[in-house]
């Protein structure tokens, strides 16, 4: 599940059967910086985000409280989060993670995580309530990139989008269009677009 091409590649020379099922995003850290015409959105969201007085906090203490509202608010809009490629909140969870935290004017508006190795992190969770300035999710996962950075990781993965496995295919684009609008919609693969990654291909084989 969700395996490179490598692995892919030698599962189907044992005769397994491989099904390209999601691009995985990722930012090579070396070359990470806001200065290119493919990250024109991302400047311009940022820049949104910081005339709206949107302040990132990151680190203990966290506000548990508060990221728990805007997780229950965010689950009221989009549906329950199920914890399979969707993370569900809980202290205890990312109490090991990197968090930041979306501020407007001393309000919790939203909050990102991420999972930290020594080579790679891996964007997690994503939460904001109704009154989040646009530009405050970019705003978060601008500063888990910057963070990331600064640990001396080499990759930053905004995690997988789902793929179409076969575009030529009716009932494969069909099935593709229906795990799309589950898992964040188009929206979400544009969104993670802003910040020109490279999609690095991930599948299945049984």
């Amino acid at each position: 599940y969700k395996c490179r091409a490598r692995l892919a590649l030698a599962a189907r020379k044992r005769g397994w059967r491989v099904l390209h099922m999601a691009d995985e995003a990722h930012i090579d850290l070396a070359e990470y910086g806001l200065n290119t015409p493919a990250r024109r959105t991302l400047r311009r969201k940022l820049r949104t985000a910081e005339k709206a007085r949107v302040l990132i906090r990151t680190g203990p203490p966290l506000p548990t409280a508060a990221m728990a509202r805007v997780d229950a608010a965010w689950q009221a809009k989009h549906g329950r989060a199920k914890g399979g490629s969707m993370g569900r909140y809980s202290q205890d969870y990312v109490r090991d993670q990197w968090v930041g935290c979306a501020y407007v004017e001393g309000q919790l508006v939203g909050f990102a995580t991420a999972h930290r190795a020594q080579d790679e992190w891996c964007l997690d969770i994503m939460r904001h309530d109704q009154g989040a300035p646009d530009g405050t999710m970019h705003a978060l996962v601008h500063a888990g990139i910057l963070a990331a950075q600064e640990a001396g990781a080499a990759t930053f993965s905004l995690a997988a989008t789902p793929a179409c496995p076969n575009p030529a295919s009716r009932v494969w684009r069909w099935a593709a269009v229906q795990v799309s609008a589950h898992s964040g919609g188009p929206g979400l693969r544009q969104f993670k677009s802003n910040f020109a990654p490279r999609w690095v291909p991930l599948y299945s084989a049984a």
